[in-house]
């Protein structure tokens, strides 16, 4: 652990970390599901439609990563947020490259970086658990997605491949990212100065 995450600051106390947490969810979560909709009616080839929304969602991820550590270093380990930044910023790049060759490539790229930030979600929910209380929505979140990650990269090479997939992937996420803001939210407002 660095230096930086071991100041703590009147800002980035655990109460405010939750008042300030749970709108971050919100509209991760609320993205999420538009993501999902607007893939799904995008079709299920690589269009130039389905190639922006691929783009974007990983960039989504980048800014989200980097508000995260950058406002509550409290709250878990800065470091790994900005990791999981990094690690958004190649799945971006990836995703572009991917998209350029088939289905198949771009489910490979979705389906590593998915693994990785699912692993990564995992250790800072875990992380946060003291500070934060119960990160249930997001330990359930982070193994899904390593699980689903791996489960692209198998399906990659089969005809049973389809871009379709993404959609479900990101419906989910975006629910427990709605849960996990729901329980920060109302954890803030009942014991707005307390650690739970």
């Amino acid at each position: 652990m660095s230096t930086v995450d071991q100041a703590p600051s009147a800002f980035n106390s655990p109460s405010r970390a939750q008042r300030a947490l749970w709108p971050l969810y919100f509209v991760r979560g609320a993205f999420a599901l538009v993501w999902a909709a607007a893939f799904t009616a995008s079709g299920d080839q690589l269009t130039a439609a389905t190639v922006t929304l691929l783009i974007v969602y990983p960039a989504i991820d980048v800014i989200s990563s980097a508000y995260d550590a950058s406002t509550h270093r409290t709250t878990g380990p800065a470091t790994m947020q900005w990791v999981n930044a990094a690690i958004s910023t190649v799945a971006l790049i990836g995703l572009a490259v991917a998209s350029a060759q088939n289905t198949a490539s771009v489910l490979r790229v979705f389906g590593a970086w998915a693994t990785v930030s699912g692993l990564m979600q995992l250790i800072v929910a875990l992380r946060r658990r003291r500070q934060l209380g119960t990160q249930w929505a997001s330990l359930i979140s982070g193994g899904l997605s390593t699980v689903v990650g791996i489960t692209f990269n198998v399906m990659a090479g089969s005809h049973h491949a389809q871009l379709s997939m993404l959609s479900g992937y990101a419906f989910l996420g975006g629910l427990f990212f709605l849960v996990d803001g729901f329980l920060l939210r109302r954890r803030h407002r009942i014991h707005p100065g307390q650690h739970v």
